[in-house]
C-alpha cells in the first residue's frame, strides 16, 4: 500500500508500505525519521538504527499517534535501497495543514522573529511571513543542530527561506529541522 493509506488506517491497525527516509534519523531522539512517497509522508518511531536519509524502505508496523503526530511503530524496516528525495514543496504559511504532515516543504523569506531554547538547547522559533502570519520552526539538538549554534548564525530580522519536515505537536503545526543547511538567508 502506499503512505496515504497508512496514515488513513485505523490506530492499532498493522500496516505495510514503501517510501523514503526524507529526515535524518535520530533528529529528535529514539533513532525515528520520517519516510514519504508520491502520496503522503509518516513519522516512524524508533525503528532501530543504520538508517540514512535517501534509503529507499519498505516498512510494516501498527499504526500509531502520539500528541497529535500520526505515526508508525515498525516492526520491521527494509532497506530496498536508495532514492531520489521526493520534490521540496513551497508552501505559505497558511497553506500547512494536515495535508502536508511528515512531507518535506519550503518557506521562503520569512524573518526570524523570536528563537526560545530550552535546558537542552532545542529550540522554537516563530518565522513570519511577510503579510505576518506565524510559523512555528521547530528543532531537537538531538539531531546535531543546537539552539546555541543556530543563534550564532542567525538573528531577529534576518529573512530566510527554510526547509523541514510539518509535524503537528498537540494540535499545533510546526517545520521541523536538524540542519543549519536547512536555511538559506
Amino acid at each position: 500500500t502506499d503512505v496515504a493509506t497508512a496514515r488513513a488506517a485505523t490506530v492499532g491497525n498493522i500496516v505495510k508500505f514503501q517510501g523514503v527516509i526524507t529526515s535524518k534519523p535520530g533528529f529528535n531522539g529514539a533513532g525515528s525519521f520520517y519516510v514519504q512517497d508520491d502520496t503522503a509522508g509518516i513519522f516512524l518511531y524508533s525503528p532501530g538504527s543504520g538508517f540514512s536519509v535517501g534509503q529507499e524502505v519498505i516498512v510494516e508496523g501498527k499504526r500509531d499517534a502520539y500528541n497529535g503526530e500520526v505515526q508508525i511503530r515498525p516492526t520491521s524496516v527494509e532497506i530496498v535501497g536508495t532514492k531520489e528525495l521526493p520534490a521540496v514543496q513551497t508552501v505559505t504559511a497558511e497553506a500547512i495543514d494536515d495535508s502536508y504532515l511528515g512531507e518535506l516543504v519550503q518557506l521562503e523569506q520569512v524573518t526570524v522573529s523570536e528563537v526560545t531554547t530550552d535546558s537542552y538547547d532545542n529550540f522554537t522559533m516563530n518565522l513570519l511571513t511577510t503579510d505576518n502570519k506565524k510559523v512555528v520552526v521547530y528543532n531537537d539538538s538531538r539531531g546535531g543542530l543546537t539552539g546555541t549554534a543556530f543563534k550564532e548564525t542567525f538573528k531577529a530580522g534576518d529573512v530566510v527561506n527554510v526547509t523541514g519536515i510539518v509535524g503537528n505537536n498537540n494540535g499545533t503545526y510546526r517545520v521541523q529541522v536538524w540542519d543549519l543547511e536547512q536555511f538559506e538567508g
